[in-house]
């Protein structure tokens, strides 16, 4: 008993500090106006901020997959988290000629310690005692939170942000310390970097299934990533640009920052839902076809009546059917057919398609200097619609 409570709370502390580092990645969106009124900025160089952050503290992850893979205990998660701590000192930019390479120097720095976390992160999940913590069921909690703390990030900041200005942000250290005590406690192993054997991964009752029929059939490696990058580029560009959206309609920073949360929300119990119950009986791919389709026809209604109170109410809805497929997504690259470890196949999964997802918000944030929010936002539809002939010819 005292051996699987261990192994739980070992669990629940990465699982605190993914929230954590991604909560403090995702702080831009709910703080764009802010920026924009004290600094002077175009909502362009803004949103290539919110793209550095993506970039920085995605792809790198590709680099850090590669790092330490003989290793047995996670060092380099403590060194990130320290790093990604560097977003509180926002507030203590000071206006003028120094403001600009200062922002980017702490999106920088920040992103690279997200990007440390990751990789050895999920080798601590993997790592846990299969008796006492399932990977099957581990792994979407931890993607789940992670992407929760994402969508956390615009509210709490934004929160912050509107009733202790920026430099309130210097409070969200306490927590993080608090983490890295926990984290030297705790220590957690990290599993071997081997590449997979997906007959042995197959043979789980808990492994997700692609059809009802086919257990054994996983998706190319690089399928897996086209459809990563399609799906968070959507999720990307809607988390980047909604909050500032919906304060230019009049919403305050904190409700603005509220849609982001919902979303993550949104997509975190869609996650379960695929995780615990949905892909034990139906096909994934065909679900998220199918939550996709539905999704857009949602989205597309929330842009367009984004003024009403009420139709915040469809961004949680919006988040299950279009943001929950990721973390199932992470599942299933784990048990594709590569030469690639353990760590590199990670990294290219989740930091690269979150990578390449920022290079098209960069892009798609030049837009908003064009053409007004509203329509700038469709490319968030646009991405979720090009998955479709993806999941039919993989279906």
């Amino acid at each position: 008993m005292r051996f699987k409570q261990h192994a739980i709370w070992q669990l629940t502390m990465l699982v605190a500090i993914h929230f954590t580092v991604d909560m403090f990645s995702g702080f831009l969106p709910g703080v764009l106006p802010v920026l924009i009124q004290k600094y002077n900025l175009s909502i362009g160089f803004c949103g290539g901020l919110v793209a550095l952050m993506g970039l920085s503290s995605n792809l790198l992850q590709m680099w850090a997959g590669t790092l330490r893979r003989e290793a047995h205990r996670p060092r380099l998660v403590q060194l990130g988290v320290l790093l990604a701590g560097f977003i509180a000192f926002l507030g203590c930019v000071p206006p003028g000629p120094l403001a600009i390479p200062l922002l980017i120097l702490l999106v920088l720095v920040t992103g690279t310690g997200v990007a440390l976390v990751h990789p050895e992160a999920l080798r601590g999940v993997y790592g846990l005692p299969q008796t006492a913590v399932e990977s099957s069921l581990a792994t979407p909690i931890f993607m789940m939170v992670g992407f929760f703390g994402f969508a956390a990030g615009a509210f709490v900041a934004g929160t912050i942000a509107e009733f202790l200005g920026l430099k309130g942000l210097l409070l969200l250290l306490i927590p993080l310390f608090a983490l890295l005590i926990l984290f030297h406690r705790l220590q957690p192993k990290l599993a071997g970097d081997a590449p997979s054997e997906p007959s042995k991964e197959n043979s789980s009752p808990n492994a997700v299934r692609l059809t009802a029929t086919e257990e054994g059939k996983t998706p190319s490696l690089c399928l897996l990533f086209f459809l990563s990058v399609l799906l968070n580029t959507g999720c990307t560009i809607l988390q980047g640009l909604l909050p500032s959206f919906l304060h230019q309609l009049g919403h305050s920073l904190s409700v603005s920052g509220f849609a982001a949360l919902l979303f993550g929300t949104g997509a975190g119990i869609g996650a379960l839902l695929l995780g615990w119950v949905l892909v034990r009986r139906f096909s994934l791919l065909r679900l998220l076809a199918v939550g996709i389709l539905t999704g857009i026809v949602l989205l597309i209604t929330l842009l367009y009546t984004g003024e009403s109170t009420a139709a915040l109410f469809l961004i949680l809805p919006c988040g299950l059917l279009l943001g929950s497929g990721f973390p199932q997504i992470v599942v299933l690259a784990r048990r594709a057919k590569s030469q690639l470890g353990l760590g590199a196949r990670m990294g290219l999964i989740v930091g690269g398609s979150w990578g390449v997802a920022g290079l098209l918000f960069f892009g798609v944030s030049l837009l908003a200097e064009r053409f007004p929010l509203r329509v700038t936002l469709l490319a968030s539809p646009i991405a979720f619609l090009l998955l479709l002939p993806l999941l039919a010819w993989e279906i």
